[in-house]
């Protein structure tokens, strides 16, 4: 579906955005870009559903969407164990159910892993999108 999709993106592009944090100027300027295409993207996908009224509406609950989530990340790493695993319940899975409990702390596996790899990337690979990320176990 458009959400789970919109979901899943929006929890890669955070990934590489704080991974492009720790890379300065070049990092934040290609953060910025890759924001940019991530929004324009997110444009053609809500009109390939068919949106065709209040679409800017759609596009800022999206965006502010965006946002949320990444701040629900950064805090849930400071903060500690399981707590990321709530914030993917909540924001990749949207809390409907137990059995996407379980799936949410197999995905924040995932992520503290996908992390880790980042964090082992050359800063030069990570700049030139040689990026990739492995599948969720």
């Amino acid at each position: 579906s458009f959400r789970g999709e919109h979901s899943a993106l929006v929890l890669h592009v955070w990934l590489v955005l704080r991974r492009l944090r720790e890379e300065g100027e070049s990092g934040k300027a290609l953060a910025q870009t890759l924001y940019d295409t991530f929004q324009d993207d997110v444009e053609h996908r809500v009109h390939a559903e068919g949106v065709r009224v209040r679409v800017n509406k759609w596009l800022n609950e999206l965006e502010q969407g965006f946002y949320g989530s990444a701040l629900a990340y950064d805090n849930a790493l400071r903060s500690g164990q399981g707590d990321l695993a709530k914030v993917l319940h909540r924001n990749v899975f949207h809390g409907t159910d137990d059995a996407s409990n379980a799936r949410a702390q197999r995905l924040e596996r995932y992520v503290r892993r996908e992390l880790g790899c980042l964090a082992a990337t050359d800063g030069k690979a990570v700049r030139e999108g040689r990026v990739r990320f492995s599948g969720v176990e």
